[in-house]
């Protein structure tokens, strides 16, 4: 089956470790690699970036496998990285990640259990009254997060969640979309 490979990154290293990296899936895997798109500091966002050349490359082929290193070479949002695999549903290809062989199939059973559990969510409210904890009164405080790994790396969020009565949830939803638990950060009120 055709191939193509997708690398994403700050610098042009990085890129050239994430390519070989996906070559290396595509010989064990027996892919045949028609293209290489690489964007090197550019957001795919981006109407210029080589991620919107390899999606009109598809539109045109159908068909294909997308290699990636991992799926966050892609997109962080993880919304995001759904609506591409229904666009490559819809030109019937798939998507590998190289760091994560499980691939395409596993990856659409995960996102269709994080959209059960939305939706479950969303249902229990309207349908059963369900309500969230009584909350504390650092809802909707600004904080700034590090995590363990990079404490001198900060992000900026907002408190979502801060539950006073168990099950004493403290969620944050960081200013470029991501939700966290406080149990995975560091954070302080700002």
């Amino acid at each position: 089956m055709k191939a193509v490979i997708y690398a994403r990154a700050r610098d042009l290293i990085s890129v050239q470790k994430q390519i070989e990296l996906c070559n290396n899936f595509a010989k064990v895997t027996e892919y045949e690699v028609i293209e290489i798109f690489q964007d090197v500091n550019v957001n795919v966002s981006d109407k210029h970036s080589s991620f919107n050349k390899m999606k009109t490359l598809i539109d045109q082929h159908k068909e294909l496998v997308v290699i990636c290193a991992s799926l966050d070479r892609l997109y962080r949002d993880s919304l995001k990285v759904a609506e591409f695999i229904h666009f490559l549903e819809k030109n019937n290809s798939v998507i590998k990640s190289a760091s994560y062989p499980l691939g395409h199939d596993h990856l659409k059973k995960m996102f269709s259990l994080a959209n059960f559990v939305r939706e479950a969510t969303e249902e229990a409210v309207v349908r059963h009254g369900f309500e969230f904890p009584e909350q504390g009164t650092e809802v909707g405080s600004k904080v700034l997060v590090s995590f363990n790994g990079k404490p001198q790396i900060e992000y900026h969020g907002t408190i979502v969640r801060s539950d006073d009565v168990e099950p004493f949830n403290t969620i944050i939803k960081l200013d470029d979309g991501r939700y966290i638990l406080d149990t995975e950060c560091a954070f302080e009120l700002i």
